[in-house]
This record gives structure tokens, sequence and C-alpha cells, in this order.
């Protein structure tokens, strides 16, 4: 795969040599997480970093990005610069001469590409990550410091990932200030969700005036259907209701779950009547 990878790669290089298109393209090359726990002992891509996908820890969400743009980045150059894929599309406006449109988390990186100083508040924002695959993991990354949370009831651990990008020393115990800053910041940043419930929640930190957030998703015709649709709280989870010309039954999406006010919670659309 990876043989197949690099020439695949070095073919569409030449090509845009061949076209004479190369000094006015930007190539960039990155990956989505870290190399999967199945392949441990064999491949070992994370090489020191400790954790593999769907881990928080820096083997699992710290990829390399490889950037081409001949005549604007010198070859060989290196940035320690931290960033995520919210970056992508300021970053491509400011290189297109394009505005960007308003609201966006992201920041502009594109001085990180040609090695001048980005502004300082790229240097000390704040990058949150949580997830539900096999629990509730949470991690805030601020300036070097680097915050894990395993679990809702668990305590955070603390890193310095300047002296020790491998996380393997834990001064939660030792700065718990620089912890409670990075824990302040979590909070801030979960959003509750009917879909991703999480122990600790309280009830009702998510709206539901606009009425029920539904999920179909189902397959039919060789066709796979996924929507959201939101349904009038007066609705009756008992009866199906119609979707496209479907019937469907609700089913709870997770018992326990109830929304402020009503006696039923979030449901799937699960099940197809007809």
């Amino acid at each position: 795969m990876v043989t197949r990878l690099d020439r695949d790669v070095g073919i569409l290089i030449q090509k845009l040599d061949d076209l004479g298109l190369s000094e006015n393209t930007l190539v960039v090359f990155c990956s989505d997480n870290g190399p999967a726990f199945l392949w441990k002992d064999r491949f070992d891509s994370a090489g020191r970093f400790r954790g593999f996908k769907r881990d928080l820890y820096e083997g699992g969400i710290r990829v390399p990005m490889i950037v081409r743009y001949p005549g604007k980045i010198p070859a060989g150059a290196v940035s320690g610069l931290p960033w995520y894929f919210g970056d992508v599309l300021p970053t491509l406006a400011a290189l297109a001469g394009a505005q960007t449109p308003g609201g966006l988390d992201g920041e502009n990186i594109l001085p990180a590409f040609t090695l001048q100083k980005p502004d300082k508040a790229v240097f000390n924002r704040a990058f949150y990550w949580e997830f539900h695959e096999r629990g509730f993991q949470q991690a805030v990354r601020w300036k070097d410091w680097k915050g894990v949370k395993l679990a809702p009831d668990s305590l955070w651990e603390l890193y310095n990932l300047r002296l020790d990008p491998f996380e393997r020393q834990n001064l939660a115990a030792r700065y718990p200030k620089v912890v409670k800053k990075l824990a302040e910041i979590a909070s801030r940043e979960h959003v509750p969700s009917p879909f991703f419930p999480v122990p600790g929640d309280a009830e009702g930190n998510y709206s539901l005036d606009a009425g029920f957030p539904l999920r179909f998703d189902f397959g039919y015709g060789g066709t796979k259907k996924e929507d959201i649709r939101m349904l009038p709280p007066s609705f009756d989870p008992v009866k199906p209701i119609q979707y496209e010309g479907f019937m469907f039954r609700m089913s709870p999406l997770l018992a326990g779950i109830k929304p402020p006010g009503n006696e039923c919670p979030s449901f799937f659309c699960n099940r197809l009547l007809n």
C-alpha cells in the first residue's frame, strides 16, 4: 500500500511538472488520524507517540502534513505549529485572495507554510477533542500543555508536549492551576447532544423547543439514506411515522435520556415497517 501511494503521488507531481502548473499549485498531503491498533507491532507508524486511532493521546490524533509549493515554500522546511481541519478553509481563502466567511473557528495558517510568523493568537489558541465511541474521552491542547481525560469520572492527566511529546510523565499533581485551566476550556467547548449523551450532562442543556431530532438511517434498493429531521414536540412516539413513502417505528436512542417537559427521549428511526 505504501509503495502504491508513493508511486501514485509521484505520478500526480510529475503531471503537474509536465503541465507547467507546479509553481502555481499547492499540494497538501496529510492523514486523518493515527494508526489503527490492529497494526501494533507490525508497522507502528506512530513511532514513539503514545496511543492509536481512537485514542486522544498524540499517537491517535497527531499526524504529519507535507505541503509542496515550489518557489514559495522552501524544500525541507519544518514548522511545529499545530493546526486542525477547521484551518483549511480560511487558509485556502487567504491563498486564493478570497474573503473568508465570518463565524469560523479556524485560522489562516498560511504564514506558517511560508515560514513567516503567524499571528500570536494562532499560537495561543486552544484545541479541544472529544470522542464517544468507547465511552467519553476528552483532550485539550493549550500552548505547550496537553490535558487528557479518559472517562467522565476520571481525573485529568497533564503533559508538557514541548518537553514530553510522547506523554510519559503526568504532571497534573504538580500544576493544578494548569489542569483547572484546561478543564475550564473543555467545559466551555463541550456541547451536550441528545445523540451523544454524556453522564453528568445536565438535562435540558440542549434545546428541543423546535421538536425532536430524528435520524433516518436505512438502506433500500442498493441506496443508503441518512438524514436528520425535526419533529414537533407533540408527536406520538408510539405511532409509526412516514418518511419519503416509508413507514418507521421509533425506538429509544439510549434509555434514560429524557428531555425536560417530555416523557420520551430522542429516537432513532430504525425499523422499516413496509
